[in-house]
């Protein structure tokens, strides 16, 4: 399959959970991040086209929030290839400066920095 990503995934070297806002339940969690969205790791598989009102748990020792939230649609769901669970790609929807802001700490301060 042809990549279409404009930008580089950052891989997080922690897990974030990850709840659907409309229901305050858990949906999986966060491990890879770009400007333009995320891909979470499911213990059930996602339906494609479908937006979501996620929030997002933050180390409280790093950020003034306990949370984010932000709206995001899925793009794609595949099992993995442990076959133990589903990964998921989301892209942001209307997302505020304030929320990528914090989206862009979280890249700068919590990713796997590049071989």
């Amino acid at each position: 399959m042809r990549e279409r990503r404009a930008y580089e995934r950052k891989h997080l070297i922690q897990c974030l959970p990850v709840f659907d806002r409309a229901t305050n339940t858990p949906l999986g969690n966060l491990v890879d991040i770009s400007p333009e969205g995320i891909k979470l790791v499911c213990p059930h598989p996602l339906d494609a086209p479908t937006e979501y009102r996620l929030r997002v748990e933050l180390p409280t020792d790093a950020f003034r929030q306990a949370f984010l939230d932000f709206d995001a649609r899925v793009m794609w769901c595949m099992q993995t290839q442990n076959a133990t669970g589903f990964a998921a790609g989301f892209h942001f929807q209307e997302i505020g400066k304030e929320e990528m802001d914090t989206l862009t700490g979280l890249m700068a301060d919590f990713c796997a920095s590049p071989n």
